[in-house]
């Protein structure tokens, strides 16, 4: 029952983040601020040159995301080209 309940409340708050446009911040660099209701603010954070894409919450670290996954959000597909 606590793993079905803890499937629920991840998946509903992955419903609920709300996403701004990713912004260009200098040479090859994008973020977009998330907001998680529930969890806080986060961002993602994708290096065009590089090729890599990474989440960061605040000041508790950062980690790498799939940037094909990354994809499937409909603002990041014109960002990330190299991703087929």
């Amino acid at each position: 029952m606590k793993l079905v309940l803890g499937i629920a409340l991840a998946l509903l708050c992955n419903s609920v983040a709300y996403a701004r446009e990713p912004i260009k911040d200098g040479e090859g660099m994008y973020f977009q601020k998330i907001e998680m209701f529930g969890v806080g603010d986060a961002s993602y954070l994708v290096d065009t040159v590089t090729q890599q894409c990474f989440i960061t919450r605040g000041k508790e670290g950062i980690a790498n995301v799939s940037c094909a996954d990354l994809a499937k959000r409909k603002e990041w597909k014109p960002v990330l080209v190299w991703v087929k």
